[in-house]
């Protein structure tokens, strides 16, 4: 996953093009050049330049979710899982997160939502569930929300 925020200024033409069609008329080639730029983005940088952008892809969230819901090969491209901390339950990001994942683990190294302490993106369902159960075992008490989205996290 690439914790660097896309420019929502790329999402401009894909995003217009979709647009013009209804979403009912989309096909998989259709979708897949955003699905590419959206792949492994953990967040979508929506300030400046990068607003028009952002609100194109917007604009066009819910039918590209249904579309990505439908469609295994889209949606394996562009469907992040968030997980967040939830610090009312502790005073900051555990210090142990350091440490995650364990020795050993097939589970990748986390990847932090840019600009949080708390916030972490994962790519599939095992991985954010197996951060959760390992966080949760090692940090009694903890509460996480985790969030199933059609594409990354906007930034305005």
């Amino acid at each position: 996953m690439n914790p660097e925020p896309l420019p929502g200024k790329l999402l401009l033409e894909p995003a217009t093009v979709l647009a013009k069609k209804p979403a009912s008329k989309w096909k998989e080639q259709d979708v897949k050049p955003l699905a590419d730029i959206l792949a492994g983005r953990v967040a979508i940088d929506g300030t400046g330049e990068n607003q028009q952008g952002a609100q194109a892809l917007g604009m066009i969230s819910a039918d590209l979710t249904e579309f990505a819901l439908s469609h295994p090969k889209i949606r394996s491209i562009i469907d992040p899982i968030y997980v967040i901390v939830d610090l009312t339950t502790c005073k900051n990001a555990p210090p142990n997160i350091n440490n995650y994942p364990p020795p050993g683990s097939p589970h990748v190294a986390l990847v932090i939502f840019p600009g949080t302490n708390h916030v972490f993106s994962f790519n599939n369902e095992s991985s954010a569930q197996h951060f959760v159960g390992w966080l949760q075992g090692s940090t009694p008490g903890i509460r996480v929300l985790v969030f199933h989205t059609g594409h990354a996290a906007v930034i305005y």
